[in-house]
């Protein structure tokens, strides 16, 4: 029995050694520790201000979803494939902002919008940017046509980590 003790706390000593072989630390970065205060949430440092590029009810998107734009290559497709070349589409410094371009979706009917509501600076150095999909109310008189809502901001993030999140209506 000692001897299969033995060869079982070996077998899993080597295991280990080989696991931890294959662990890399990043040079620049301490190896993190796990506690308590290292899962804390974010705080907000500051309030940002952004610029709304556009918005509406008709893009020619019919899915929803929300994209982060960080080149003028990307942009300028973004805005041509919603807008056509009605207008041009603005400059942007891609150095100290990123466009978020958030799109609902198609609707069966008017009343439905995407709504920015705040940008904040985070503790962790990330920005958050906060949206609400907005509907009409039940008892609310709407057209009666299909509409695709869509709002694209200019964000002053620079190179930041940017977190996108939808607050209830």
């Amino acid at each position: 029995m000692k001897f299969s003790l033995r060869v079982a706390a070996t077998l899993s000593l080597i295991a280990l050694v080989s696991c931890v072989g294959q662990i890399k630390v990043h040079p620049e970065k301490k190896p993190e520790t796990v506690s308590s205060s290292s899962h804390m949430v974010p705080t907000v440092i500051d309030s940002l201000e952004y610029d709304v590029l556009g918005s509406g009810s008709h893009a020619s998107v019919t899915d929803g979803y929300t994209t982060l734009i960080r080149n003028p290559d990307a942009f300028n497709r973004l805005w041509s494939s919603i807008l056509g070349s009605s207008m041009p589409a603005p400059d942007i410094d891609f150095g100290v902002y990123a466009v978020i371009a958030s799109f609902m979706g198609q609707r069966n009917t008017g009343g439905f919008s995407v709504q920015p509501v705040r940008v904040e600076l985070l503790s962790d150095d990330r920005v958050r940017v906060v949206l609400r999909n907005e509907a009409p109310r039940k008892d609310q008189v709407v057209t009666q046509v299909l509409t695709s809502p869509y709002v694209i901001l200019a964000v002053p993030v620079g190179q930041a980590d940017v977190l996108v999140m939808f607050e209830d209506n």
